[in-house]
């Protein structure tokens, strides 16, 4: 079961950094190069808001499973 664990860190961590990608090349810059004020509002929340959150809470999970925070002690 720990294997499971640490090869889901390894998920996690590849998820956060697809969210990330995802985040700021499919979503934030396309509404940053419209220029439009109702387009930059939402491009600065994925940005600035989203992206480090969702990345740095996937990170932080993934990092913790590798390092064997979450084995059981049997």
């Amino acid at each position: 079961m720990n294997a499971i664990k640490r090869f889901a860190g390894i998920v996690w961590l590849v998820a956060g950094a697809v969210a990330g990608y995802y985040l700021v090349v499919e979503q934030a810059i396309p509404k940053f190069a419209t220029g439009k004020p109702e387009d930059l509002i939402p491009a600065g929340i994925y940005t600035f808001i989203l992206c480090p959150l969702i990345v740095g809470s996937l990170a932080t999970f993934g990092i913790y499973s590798l390092k064997g925070e979450y084995d059981s002690e049997s």
